[in-house]
């Protein structure tokens, strides 16, 4: 029988890797249901802070559809 760690140590890396896949996709809808509608969180680019599953989502469709950073985002896996 798995131990309560192992249970919940599976669902966080599950919930990684479906944001992940998401994000490789650039699916904003298997984005926002990743995060808790009240989540704060905080960015390093303005707004530095969003609260609510709703403001995480609008910096999302930023990220996603290439509109913060222009040619200077970049990312690696």
């Amino acid at each position: 029988m798995a131990t309560r760690h192992a249970i919940d140590e599976a669902d966080i890396r599950q919930q990684i890797d479906k944001l992940v896949g998401a994000i490789h996709a650039t699916n904003l809808g298997g984005v926002k249901p990743v995060y808790a509608p009240d989540i704060v969180s905080f960015d390093v680019q303005p707004p530095l802070q969003h609260v609510g599953a709703e403001a995480k989502g609008k910096n999302w469709v930023e990220v996603l559809t290439g509109s913060v950073g222009g040619d200077e985002l970049a990312a690696s896996a």
